[in-house]
């Protein structure tokens, strides 16, 4: 029998942001534009927690102001659940700007993550519990834990990189309980390859996965210092990574999973696994009508990846197509 597949926007950092890292007006009309009765959920990214880092100088913080809850009615006045991707780094992360790195960067992060003692677990649990709980306040309904692309709480999920790695299950689940006490939607973002082989072949994020039960995985690729193309894929590589989603959906028939990376089109076939969703991220970008009307979407061009062209935020050229053309 063929179920509904939910229609998620995923999570992505905009970059637009104030000096102190505060959403703005143009950050809401982005994801107000995109929100629809088509799209189950929006979720918004990749929004630091409290007492947390960014992955960029321009991520947004989330706080109390007002404008996180006009940011989460507005979404949802317009038909889609709203949603929001908690995330963070460490003190003195920093991106890199190439898409494939030429350094020994494994052992850059396993030295990171020597220094994640137990009181500095839990502080950072303490903290996402603290976020979740303003997330609530502001009406979000969907809450991603953002444990992918060798951020924080990615390398926390890998025994490889921590000897805590039974507290954090704990803390997982402790998470889990309080946004399940509340009603709201879960999911954590993961990534199911590094992009190093050999740290491919040490990592075992299916053991985590039989251990961690949200709501939905959001699956994706790839640790953004090690190698981010996988992260932001393109036709050269898409088939092996729906294959890997489709692998990992058919093993765990009883989890919701959420696909990634281009995979509308895939996705829509009806021999793909009922329990993988439907992730879309740059096609919406490039057109906010995608979900009404296909004639525009992503052409590959590599404008959105702002960081890595160091500019401010956002861009995409297809915002430039007279409506006339739509």
């Amino acid at each position: 029998m063929q179920v509904q597949k939910e229609k998620f926007f995923l999570a992505v950092n905009t970059g637009m942001t104030d000096g102190d890292n505060l959403i703005n007006q143009k950050f809401i009309e982005f994801y107000e534009a995109r929100a629809s009765e088509k799209l189950y959920c929006a979720i918004v990214g990749n929004v630091v927690i409290p007492n947390g880092f960014g992955t960029n100088e321009r991520s947004p913080n989330l706080t109390s102001d007002k404008i996180w809850k006009e940011l989460a009615s507005r979404i949802e006045n317009k038909g889609s659940i709203p949603g929001i991707q908690l995330a963070s780094t460490w003190m003195g992360y920093k991106g890199q700007y190439s898409f494939i790195s030429k350094l020994d960067n494994v052992s850059l992060y396993k030295g990171y993550a020597s220094e994640f003692n137990e009181n500095f677990i839990l502080e950072q649990f303490q903290n996402l519990k603290q976020g979740t709980e303003l997330a609530i306040e502001h009406g979000f309904r969907h809450i991603q834990l953002h444990a992918a692309h060798g951020y924080l709480f990615n390398l926390l999920i890998e025994p490889f990189f921590t000897v805590h790695y039974g507290l954090v299950l704990s803390c997982i689940n402790d998470w889990l309980l309080l946004l399940k006490k509340h009603h709201i939607d879960s999911s954590i973002r993961i990534s199911l390859i590094t992009g190093d082989p050999c740290l491919d072949e040490i990592l075992n994020i299916k053991s985590f996965i039989q251990s961690v039960k949200p709501d939905f995985y959001d699956l994706s690729d790839g640790f953004y210092n090690i190698n981010k193309r996988l992260i932001y894929p393109y036709s050269k590589n898409i088939e092996e990574r729906i294959a890997r989603q489709i692998a990992v959906a058919n093993q765990f028939p009883e989890q919701n999973f959420i696909s990634s990376g281009l995979s509308y089109g895939y996705m829509m076939h009806e021999k793909n696994p009922n329990n993988l969703h439907i992730g879309i991220c740059r096609d919406l970008i490039a057109s906010p009508n995608f979900l009404f009307s296909d004639k525009v979407r992503c052409n590959s061009c590599s404008k959105c990846h702002y960081y890595s062209r160091a500019r401010q935020e956002l861009e995409c050229p297809q915002w430039n197509i007279p409506s006339s053309e739509l």
